[in-house]
C-alpha cells in the first residue's frame, strides 16, 4: 500500500513540474495536476494537504537555482556564463521565477531562498575585493534574472576586483531531475 502512494505521488509531483515547466503557471492548478498525473484530485488534498502543500514540497525537493560553487571556473566571466547557462537549462527555475513577479506562495518563497542563498554564496566564493566589485555583484543579484547576457557583463566582470576561491574539482556524476526527487520521495 505505502509502495502505491510513494509513486502516485511521484505522478503528481512529476506532473505539477512538468506543467509549470511547460505551460508556466497560468494553467496551473488542482485539476490540471491531477489530469495531467492520471489522478482523482481528492489525492492532491490527501498527500500533499492541497496546492500550496505540493508547491511546498516541491520547493523543499527541486533545485530551483544553481550552486555558485558550482559555478566556478577559471575567471570571473566564466563564472557568470556558467550561471546564466544553468538558468538557460532550468525551465521550471524560469517559470517559477516569473511566478514570483505576480503571487507569494511556498514555491516562490523557496525560489526567493535559493536565489538568496546563491548570491550570499557568491559573494563569499568570489571575494569582491573593492566597493566597484561589490557593487557590481549586487546588481547582478537584483536585475531579473536572463535580462543581461553573459557577454554584456563580461568586461565589468574582467575589469573588477575580485579574488575567487579555487574552483572545486566537478562532481563525478550529476543525478538527474527524476533521480533527485526519487531519492527526496523514499
Amino acid at each position: 500500500m505505502k509502495r502505491n502512494r510513494q509513486q502516485t505521488e511521484k505522478r503528481i509531483v512529476d506532473a505539477a513540474i512538468g506543467l509549470l515547466a511547460e505551460e508556466g503557471f497560468q494553467s496551473f492548478g488542482v485539476n490540471a495536476v491531477a489530469a495531467r498525473a492520471g489522478v482523482d484530485k481528492v489525492l492532491i488534498y490527501r498527500y500533499f494537504s492541497g496546492l500550496d502543500g505540493l508547491l511546498e514540497f516541491i520547493g523543499k525537493t527541486e533545485v530551483l537555482f544553481p550552486s555558485a560553487a558550482a559555478m566556478l571556473d577559471s575567471d570571473l566571466p566564466s563564472f557568470y556564463r556558467n550561471f546564466c547557462r544553468a538558468l538557460a537549462d532550468n525551465p521550471l527555475g524560469a517559470c517559477v521565477q516569473n511566478w514570483e513577479r505576480v503571487a507569494d506562495n511556498p514555491l516562490t518563497q523557496s525560489y526567493r531562498r535559493q536565489r538568496d542563498q546563491f548570491w550570499q554564496d557568491a559573494r563569499e566564493l568570489l571575494k569582491p575585493q573593492d566597493d566597484a566589485a561589490a557593487s557590481l555583484l549586487s546588481l547582478l543579484a537584483a536585475v531579473p534574472l536572463g535580462s543581461i547576457e553573459a557577454a554584456d557583463v563580461t568586461p565589468l566582470l574582467a575589469a573588477s576586483a575580485f579574488d575567487p576561491v579555487e574552483a572545486p574539482p566537478a562532481p563525478a556524476v550529476e543525478s538527474t531531475e527524476a533521480e533527485r526527487l526519487a531519492d527526496n520521495l523514499l
